[in-house]
Formats: structure tokens, C-alpha cells, sequence
């Protein structure tokens, strides 16, 4: 989609283990993600009436590769970030050696926040929890995937903290608190004041409590888990609500991606994520464009992945992602 001189902005909603089937059952079948679907009726996403769908979106390759990689929030989110697969990224799970692989595998595929800034001159924001950020974490600290790009492998330490504001490949950061339960409310109140700043090209959030829900009760159709989803729907009506008033006040052209790092499954009274396929593989993927004039976007391009997310946001903003293995969708 070539550009019409415009400013153009994006946002990326991440929905930390989200499964796909029970996203798109709760917008279009139960009709209890009402924002979900509005958010998917004025774009492309990837159909997922099951997790045996063959339209449903992908994670990474994970333990497909036979080499121990598994389904998890670190190499999820290094694949949606990188757009490349797990061997590549070479993050096998959330301990500390893969966060340490990330430092060096970033050197070669980093992150599309990193190229936003050093690339396209775009300024980016970003927020969450561990694993995907540097966090706060029952009185400790929680590694963050996003955060170890800004490392060197020789050093071998992690030195950014949960109060840092700011980092090599973000211009604002904000770590929540695993352990808040207001912590993915207040991460959309900060994603809103990030939006209205229009010197901020790219504002990307990780909302945590579906994914909490699915491991205390379940990745399924249980009371608590899509619970959580429709709670996540009207924080993202919020900010969707941000983006249309500045498309049509302020003639901004909006892209508008969202997708997860891994779906789960139900395992005896809770819930877990890490080898199996399918039902942990599973995730939605959704692309919109919102702005005056702007052409309908092309269909989705099957298989769908998580690392379509990569190409499709540098591509909005004029740049190619050679490397990546995601592809670019709606554009």
C-alpha cells in the first residue's frame, strides 16, 4: 500500500495466550467481543472456528523442529517481534539461556522496534509484563524478551530495570506488574497517552490477564477464561476509540494489528501451554487500516503467522523486511 503522504501510525495489540478459536468464537459466535469483531470486520483476519482449522493463524515452528523449543510467552513474542522462526531466534523457552540466545540472534533479525527507530526515523512505545518485558514480578524482577535486544552477549547481564522509561529500541517503555490486577487497564491508559502524542509513530501493549485465566482455569470455553476475553474487548474499544477519532480529526492513517504469542490448553483443573500442537499453536491474527480514503486491503495470504506481524508493520512504514519468514498481509 503505497503512502499518501499522510502521517502514518500503527498500533500492535498483543494478547498474551490468546487462542485463536475462542477469540473468533467469542466475537462472532457468542457475540460477547463486540469490539473484537468491529476490529475484524473492518479489516482481514485469519477464520478460526477450531484449532484443527487449517485458517487459523500460527505461532513459530516450536517443537516441530524436534530440537526442545516449546509453545511459551519468550519465544512467542521474540517470533511476533523479529519475524523470524524459533530457530532462528533461537529461544527455546523462558529461561535465562534463551534470553541470552535473543541478545545474540537480534544482532541478525532485530526486533521491528529497533528498525522503526534506527531505519524510518519512527518514534515507538511499548508495554507489558514478563516474559515479554523486564517487569515487576512478585517482589522480584521477571526477564522481558523485548528488553534483551538492548543487551550484549559479551557482557552476559540483563542491566535494564522495570523503571527504566526508555531503551535502545523503545522511546517510551512502561513494565507493569505481574501481580496488579488492574495491570492491563492501566497499560491501555498509558497506550492512550502514547496515541495522542502524534510524534509517536508506533505504540505497541501485551495485555496479560487472558493468559492468567487460562492458566488458572483453563485455555477452553470456561466462565473465567472468556471472562477475560470480553474484559480485554472493552480495553480494546478504548483504544480503538483513539485511533478513529484521530483518523478522522486529525487525518492520521491508522495500521492496526493484532495476534498473540501462543493459544494453551486445559490440563486436569488448570492450564498450560508448551508442546502441544494445534490447540497451543493457535492464535488469532488480525490487520486493519484506518484512515480517510485509504484503498480495501488485499485478502490474507494462507499460512497466516504470528511473524506476518514483522513484515506487515515495516512494509506500512516504506520499509522491506528481506530477511523475515512472516509475509505481509491486508497491505
Amino acid at each position: 500500500m503505497p503512502s499518501s503522504g499522510k502521517t502514518r501510525r500503527a498500533l500492535v495489540i498483543g494478547i498474551d495466550g490468546a487462542r485463536g478459536d475462542l477469540i473468533y468464537n467469542q466475537a462472532w459466535v457468542q457475540q460477547r467481543a463486540p469490539n473484537l469483531q468491529k476490529l475484524m470486520a473492518s479489516g482481514k483476519f485469519a477464520v478460526c472456528k477450531d484449532v484443527y482449522d487449517t485458517q487459523c493463524a500460527r505461532t513459530h515452528s516450536g517443537p516441530k523442529t524436534g530440537r526442545g523449543f516449546q509453545w511459551l510467552t519468550a519465544p512467542g513474542w521474540a517470533s511476533v517481534l523479529t519475524g523470524v522462526d524459533n530457530s532462528k531466534t533461537q529461544v527455546f523457552d523462558n529461561r535465562d539461556a534463551s534470553f541470552l540466545n535473543f541478545m545474540k540472534s537480534t544482532k541478525t533479525y532485530p526486533t521491528f522496534l529497533k528498525r522503526l527507530r534506527d531505519e524510518a526515523g519512527v518514534k515507538v512505545a511499548a508495554s507489558g509484563v514478563g516474559a515479554f518485558m523486564v517487569s515487576a514480578h512478585k517482589k522480584d524482577i521477571k526477564a522481558g524478551i523485548v528488553d534483551y535486544e538492548c543487551d550484549s552477549p559479551e557482557a552476559r547481564t540483563m542491566r535494564i530495570s522495570p523503571a527504566m522509561t526508555s531503551s535502545c529500541n523503545l522511546d517510551e517503555r512502561r513494565a507493569g506488574n505481574s501481580d496488579d490486577s488492574k495491570r492491563d487497564s492501566k497499560m491501555t491508559e498509558w497506550m492512550k497517552q502514547q496515541m495522542a502524542n502524534p510524534q509517536m509513530g508506533l505504540v505497541m501493549g501485551v495485555f496479560d490477564q487472558v493468559d492468567e485465566a487460562g492458566h488458572e482455569h483453563g485455555f477452553g470455553s470456561n466462565k473465567y477464561y472468556t471472562g477475560a476475553i470480553a474484559a480485554t474487548d472493552g480495553l480494546i474499544g478504548d483504544l480503538m476509540t483513539v485511533v478513529k477519532t484521530r483518523a478522522l480529526q486529525e487525518g492520521e492513517e491508522w495500521l492496526v494489528i493484532l495476534t498473540s504469542d501462543h493459544g494453551g490448553h486445559r490440563l486436569l483443573t488448570f492450564g498450560m501451554h508448551d508442546t502441544w500442537p494445534d490447540h497451543d499453536t493457535a492464535v488469532p491474527f488480525v490487520v486493519a487500516t484506518l484512515g480517510i480514503s485509504l484503498p480495501p486491503l488485499k485478502d490474507l495470504t494462507y499460512p497466516v503467522t504470528q511473524m506476518d506481524t514483522h513484515a506487515t508493520v515495516m512494509q506500512w512504514f516504506g520499509k522491506e523486511s528481506p530477511k523475515s519468514d512472516g509475509r505481509v498481509q491486508g497491505l
